[in-house]
């Protein structure tokens, strides 16, 4: 069952991937979008409102698709470690067996589980798990960074 943010969200989501159909594989491209403040006012709303846990499988990979799209401004991830419960939970969903797919993606929740406050032990646990298996070495090098600075950072 989807909620009133989750709606919004999926809609904007859709108008993104229609509007992306000719351009071609993901790159710099992807910023020329001019309804970004859409998706992130969108986006914002279901991270604050919203627990990620009830968010659907459904859900979960559109906000994966999304993030993974919003690599150059980085919104999303800043918001979702803002949200440290929601970041855990999609860390978990999109770096445990099976991964999602897309390294960038992957490479963003790295970063963020790297940035978060707090969950240390579990944030390090998911950045060695990447570190160590993640087929891309651009998410490995970014998960050992984050490990490196959960290391560094007090116990919280």
């Amino acid at each position: 069952m989807h909620s009133e943010y989750t709606f919004e969200l999926l809609h904007e989501i859709r108008s993104f991937k229609i509007w992306a159909i000719d351009r071609g594989p993901y790159g710099e491209w992807e910023s020329e979008y001019e309804q970004w403040l859409d998706i992130w006012n969108a986006a914002d709303m279901m991270i604050h409102r919203l627990p990620a846990e009830k968010w659907s499988p459904k859900v979960t990979t559109d906000v994966l698709y999304i993030l993974a799209r919003d690599h150059k401004e980085g919104h999303i991830i800043q918001e979702l470690i803002n949200h440290p419960d929601q970041l855990l939970h999609l860390a978990y969903r999109a770096l445990t067996f099976p991964a999602y797919p897309d390294y960038e993606a992957r490479w963003q929740i790295s970063y963020g589980l790297g940035k978060m406050e707090v969950y240390k032990e579990q944030a390090q646990n998911l950045l060695h798990q990447v570190a160590v298996n993640d087929p891309h070495s651009y998410v490995r090098r970014k998960a050992i960074m984050g490990y490196e600075n959960k290391i560094k950072s007090p116990v919280t």
